[in-house]
């Protein structure tokens, strides 16, 4: 017998999101050492946050604990990325 199913989805537009000052940091330092392409890789949207947070006044503080920075390849399907 066959079954039918009205499945509705939720899109988010949005995101606000209430940081320490000290978790802005680590989050701008960690979005101003990505490498990757600035057009075709995920850190297109890492840029945007750390200057958004650089607006903010926010200084990269925790520079000093970096051993090296994290590479972001190019990726076609940004939707892919796992869920936390």
């Amino acid at each position: 017998m066959a079954d039918a199913k009205k499945i509705t989805e939720t899109v988010v537009k949005g995101i606000t999101l209430t940081l320490t000052p000290e978790e802005a940091e680590i989050v701008l330092t960690l979005t101003g050492n990505l490498q990757g392409d600035r057009v075709s890789s995920p850190r297109k949207f890492a840029d945007k946050v750390y200057y958004a947070l650089n607006a903010a006044g926010v200084k990269p503080t925790f520079q000093a604990h970096l051993s090296g920075s994290l590479r972001l390849t190019n990726s076609p399907k940004i939707s892919s990325y796992p869920a936390f």
